[in-house]
């Protein structure tokens, strides 16, 4: 839930900066746009990095998994969602196509069409949560299965930050 409310407001970011146009100045600017992209390849390798050298999880005396303060789990969805340059090319490329000048306002068409999009992945997202906390305490209970996934996931995220460092523009 802290993860799908991180991702959530990362959206929000990108969402008043595409109303506001700013996303169409990080398009039309190719430096700023290989900034994003460079920052958002650096994050995943980062949290790469973390996952592959990481110690295996403690377990409390009850058998749970130490828990991960929630802010942090916040603080990285956030990270993760807002360092995605694709998502603003994406609502660039979408939403443009449904806004019709001669309704109204161009802005506010544009902010109800990305919340259309980015209120249900708050819905998604948090459903994914929750089934994911079970599994995890199921995993919380089977160390070497833990350290196997916690590999696993260090190899996608860094070949994610690969792809991202490595895709050519667009």
């Amino acid at each position: 839930m802290a993860a799908a409310l991180g991702i959530f407001l990362g959206l929000c970011v990108h969402v008043t900066a595409v109303t506001l146009g700013l996303a169409g100045l990080v398009a039309a600017s190719p430096l700023a746009f290989e900034a994003l992209r460079w920052a958002g390849a650096a994050y995943l390798a980062w949290i790469a990095w973390k996952s592959l050298t990481a110690p295996p999880m403690l377990l409390t005396a009850e058998g749970q998994a130490t828990p991960v303060a929630t802010a942090a789990v916040v603080r990285r969805g956030f990270v993760t969602c807002l360092l995605n340059p694709k998502l603003l090319l994406f609502f660039l490329s979408f939403l443009p196509q449904f806004i019709r000048p001669e309704a109204g306002s161009v802005a506010a068409q544009t902010l109800i069409l990305a919340l259309i999009l980015v209120v249900p992945g708050l819905a998604l997202n948090a459903a994914v949560g929750l089934g994911g906390g079970g599994i995890g305490r199921w995993m919380a209970r089977h160390p070497r299965l833990l350290s196997f996934q916690s590999k696993l996931v260090g190899l996608i995220f860094l070949a994610l930050a690969l792809r991202l460092a490595l895709a050519p523009r667009g």
